[in-house]
């Protein structure tokens, strides 16, 4: 395993956000050191930029669906396109990506504002971050053994909740309606983190796809030209 580091992105954009990030840095497969401020930019050079960004769950849930019969390429397609339409307003600012798991029907899929995706890739790039994947933080939770129950993760104060097809903020109001009231099983901290490295080597979903697909440092592709003069 590569060494890396993990940055959660604030739900606010870039922009408006202040340098204080949740951070863990793994070296040799285990998290060596975590924080909450603003040595995240300290750490990059102890791992030579390699990062991985986690996009908080209120900015993009998740959802898992199944596309029986369908190809891979064409399921995922599918279940891209689907998270566009669950979303509400203005879908043309949207970027969708959807991931299947090898030996799993499951498809998941999120949308996330462009403008938002684009800000803080800039941003940590110019923090010297080379950006390996973007990774909705519920896709990181594994599917509860029973379709009915709800699991959650903490990674210091951010938080997400999955329940058998969805995945969402760690919200009262939305563990209520999506839930039934149950409450979800929290990870243990071994869990969590045994998750997190797991994703460095083959992230569950990754947002890094169209425009956002991973260059080469410094390289821009047409399509993110045409994406930032808008």
């Amino acid at each position: 395993m590569t060494d890396t580091l993990i940055l959660i992105a604030d739900e606010r954009d870039a922009a408006m956000a202040d340098d204080a990030l949740i951070w863990v840095r793994f070296a040799d497969g285990v998290a060596a050191a975590q924080g909450h401020d603003a040595r995240w930019q300290d750490q990059l050079a102890a791992v030579a930029g390699r990062t991985l960004m986690i996009i908080p769950a209120a900015t993009a849930p998740v959802r898992w669906r199944a596309f029986a019969g369908l190809p891979p390429a064409q399921a995922q397609a599918a279940a891209a396109y689907a998270a566009l339409a669950d979303r509400l307003g203005d879908r043309a600012g949207l970027h969708a990506a959807a991931q299947g798991a090898d030996g799993d029907d499951m498809v998941a899929a999120a949308a996330v504002e462009r403008t938002w995706l684009a800000g803080w890739l800039d941003r940590l790039r110019a923090a010297g971050a080379d950006v390996a994947a973007a990774v909705p933080m519920a896709a990181l939770i594994p599917a509860p053994a029973d379709e009915r129950a709800l699991r959650s993760m903490a990674i210091g104060a951010a938080g997400a909740v999955r329940g058998a097809a969805h995945g969402f903020a760690d919200d009262p109001a939305l563990v209520l309606a999506l839930g039934g009231g149950a409450a979800p099983d929290a990870m243990a901290a071994a869990d969590v983190a045994a998750a997190l490295a797991a994703a460095i080597d083959r992230p569950p979903l990754d947002m890094l796809t169209g425009p956002f697909r991973r260059r080469a440092k410094g390289a821009m592709t047409p399509g993110r030209r045409r994406l930032m003069a808008q």
